[in-house]
């Protein structure tokens, strides 16, 4: 199998030239056929990685490495063959034709070949064949690193298991240093605060436990790899924390509210921090800009209902009282909120892999495994879970 495209190749050259409109085709093509077919190759491939475990019968670095061969060999399967059948102006079509079909793009990518095609003069010489496929394997190389690229980690764990601790522990060791500043905001700190942030670290970890993750890695081992310092100052680890329930408390605020940009009342903050328990993403800005609200929405299903506060905001109790007395009031805000909240979750995650200087984007999801195929979206999972039940139940 790994013989075969370069024997087709090989047998498979003629004397024909690569012309300026057959090059401005290949490099419109490739960036709007080839990288996006590279990122989603990228994307379901590292998640088949992390997500497809068979460690009964082989390691996971094992399995990888397998995955990747496999998924590597197709491509160059598909992709050394694919020049063998390139539209030729002359053969099929007209030099003044510029019609391209559905036809003319499977040709293009050898999925489909008219018959009696192959002769010296519509094959390509060995150097085209050497441009046109280095030009190629160029556009899907880049799309299959942004798609592997995207490894975004969840943090998830049931109630009073710790996970906001955990969570907490990341933005503090984020701020505990004077090195560079990560997407969201960051402080200078001191010696000293390195060393509370790595105890506070080890004592939260060792309070709460830690379980085994979707991706294969426990709380436990990411905190560790987290708290490396080297002796530069570069923080190594650096989180980028997007908590899902402040995105989902903020999308229900008046847009007028949020387009303040900070949380400058009490009752911002207390509304929030009555909920989280701790502001996680430790500033005090709003993270949904005003265009995300989904307030006059809900006002606007619920009319005539008692769901607002005297200033004019959505009670969240007078809310939750009439969606959990009825599925179906709960199916109907659930269709408003969900899709944005998903929304403002992916380009947050989005923001903060490619223009964002930490290390490491992570999202806090505490019903992510509940959500079904929402965890397909992270590569790497951390589940904060309590070895001793008693510990869960007094914190209750």
């Amino acid at each position: 199998m790994l013989t075969r495209p370069f024997t087709r190749l090989v047998v498979a050259f003629g004397v024909r030239k690569i012309s300026q409109r057959r090059l401005v085709e290949e490099l419109v093509t490739g960036i709007l056929i080839l990288v996006p077919f590279g990122f989603l190759v990228g994307l379901l491939t590292s998640r088949i990685c992390t997500k497809v475990h068979f460690q009964r019968f082989v390691r996971s670095d094992i399995w990888t490495t397998i995955v990747v061969f496999l998924v590597g060999d197709v491509l160059m399967e598909w992709l050394l063959p694919s020049l063998s059948c390139l539209p030729m102006v002359g053969h099929d079509i007209r030099e003044d034709e510029y019609h391209y079909t559905f036809l003319w793009l499977l040709q293009s990518y050898g999925l489909y070949c008219p018959p009696n095609f192959a002769s010296s003069e519509s094959l390509l010489s060995p150097d085209a064949t050497a441009i046109l496929f280095s030009l190629r394997l160029v556009f899907l190389c880049i799309g299959v690193h942004i798609g592997e690229s995207l490894c975004f980690v969840a943090l998830t764990g049931g109630i009073a298991t710790g996970k906001s601790t955990v969570a907490k522990m990341f933005v503090e060791y984020n701020t505990s240093t004077s090195s560079t500043q990560g997407f969201g905001g960051g402080n200078s700190g001191s010696n000293t605060n390195k060393r509370k942030a790595k105890k506070a670290a080890a004592a939260s970890i060792s309070n709460s436990g830690s379980g085994s993750s979707g991706g294969g890695n426990t709380a436990s081992n990411n905190s560790n790899s987290a708290l490396a310092i080297t002796d530069d100052g570069y923080k190594e680890g650096t989180v980028y924390l997007i908590c899902a329930d402040s995105i989902a408390h903020e999308i229900i605020l008046p847009p007028e509210v949020l387009a303040v940009g900070r949380k400058e009342s009490e009752e911002d903050e207390h509304e929030l921090d009555e909920v989280l328990g701790n502001d996680v993403e430790g500033s005090g800005e709003f993270v949904v800009p005003p265009a995300d609200s989904v307030y006059q929405k809900i006002i606007d299903t619920f009319e005539g209902k008692d769901i607002l506060t005297q200033n004019g905001r959505i009670d969240r109790l007078k809310l939750g009282a009439i969606i959990f007395s009825s599925r179906e009031e709960r199916r109907k805000l659930n269709r408003i909120t969900h899709p944005k909240i998903l929304m403002v979750l992916i380009r947050k995650l989005l923001g903060g892999v490619f223009l964002g200087s930490c290390d490491i984007t992570m999202a806090d999801i505490p019903l992510l495994f509940e959500s079904g195929k929402l965890s397909w979206l992270f590569g790497v999972t951390i589940c904060v879970t309590v070895g001793d039940p008693a510990i869960q139940l007094h914190r209750l």
